[in-house]
């Protein structure tokens, strides 16, 4: 949407168009798409390759750790991540949020310009299909968002491989994922299938996104249980599946609300 504003298309937005102006072309949005999916997932791929045997380890000290650098250039560092904090952060975000508050955009941010109108009709009853528009994201995400915490649970506890897998989608983009599943779950093969057209489509897709997240904030957590936890209560007569409920769950699960957050 930026890029279009200056002339500078990219891939995505072309995509984009394809999929969504008459006349819509779904053959060639799907070559582009497999084109960008070549793209991101060459290079996510080779970056898993080249960090294969990396490992690392914390230790804690008390010691304090010594000043790596002098304070000009700690000063010049942090003027530099607040200058870009302010430029990709503030400004576009606090724009956004001042003009949501505006009655006329024409006339400027003027105390008497200012007013909660537009929040109030999101939110009542006025505005019937924004309102239905913001519940349903809400919902959804919510109810995607638990499941791939459930789901990169499981894949971070089955090993590597699985997990390797389930970060995929990390390296697709949206537009290309979309793509996808217009193109696979409206095909004629999967036309017994009850999913495209429908809400669950879409809860698919968001569950989809946010898995790569879900497993690496299970992995955290994951590595910061000790593996002697789970063998003293396997010792003490609890079943794998009690030591998992009993010990891993309750020390994992900050780490799945953290996701969700």
């Amino acid at each position: 949407m930026i890029g279009n504003r200056i002339g500078f298309p990219v891939i995505s937005t072309e995509i984009g168009r394809l999929v969504s102006v008459y006349s819509i072309n779904l053959t060639l949005a799907s070559t582009l798409a497999s084109t960008l999916l070549a793209l991101a997932g060459g290079v996510y791929f080779a970056s898993h390759f080249l960090q294969r045997h990396a490992k690392a380890s914390t230790k804690h000290s008390a010691q304090r750790m010594p000043e790596l650098l002098p304070l000009p250039a700690r000063a010049a560092l942090w003027s530099l991540v607040a200058g870009y904090a302010v430029m990709a952060v503030v400004i576009p975000h606090g724009s956004m949020l001042l003009t949501s508050l505006l009655r006329l955009v024409s006339v400027g941010p003027v105390f008497s310009n200012l007013t909660w109108e537009h929040y109030a009709q999101l939110l009542s009853g006025d505005s019937n299909a924004l309102r239905a528009a913001l519940i349903t994201s809400l919902w959804l995400v919510a109810l995607a968002a638990g499941v791939a915490t459930l789901l990169g649970a499981g894949c971070a506890r089955a090993g590597n491989p699985l997990a390797s897998l389930a970060l995929i989608p990390v390296a697709t983009p949206a537009i290309t994922m979309a793509v996808g599943f217009i193109r696979g779950w409206n095909a004629p093969w999967s036309a017994w299938l009850p999913l495209y057209g429908s809400a669950l489509i879409v809860g698919l897709f968001y569950t989809a996104q946010f898995l790569p997240y879900a497993v690496q904030y299970a992995r955290a957590g994951l590595a910061a249980i000790p593996s002697s936890y789970e063998w003293a209560a396997r010792i003490h007569g609890a079943s794998a599946a009690k030591a998992v409920r009993r010990i891993v769950v309750p020390l994992l699960w900050p780490h799945g609300l953290g996701e969700r957050s």
